[in-house]
């Protein structure tokens, strides 16, 4: 799996990464493997409070094609993030 958890555009950078540790925490706590974490600003509205967040089920030939394992973890948007760390058991 991939997840992407994308800041609407007015949540802060700390609230963005506590979103995207309890979903990774949830879906290990299920058994599921997550290859890739993104977080960001990618798509925004003017100052939209909120977030949304997408999972992607993707597979050794996926992440392949799509070359997942070369992508950054964090999105270009409208400002600079420092990437989010992954757990040890995740990457």
């Amino acid at each position: 799996m991939a997840i992407l958890t994308n800041n609407l555009g007015a949540v802060s950078d700390l609230e963005m990464n506590i979103v995207t540790r309890e979903a990774l925490e949830q879906l290990e706590a299920r058994g599921v493997r997550v290859r890739r974490a993104y977080s960001g600003r990618c798509i925004t509205s003017q100052e939209m409070p909120g977030f949304s967040l997408t999972i992607l089920h993707v597979d050794d030939e996926t992440t392949r094609l799509f070359g997942l394992s070369y992508f950054p973890r964090v999105c270009g948007g409208h400002g600079a993030q420092a990437p989010l760390p992954m757990p040890r058991q995740l990457i």
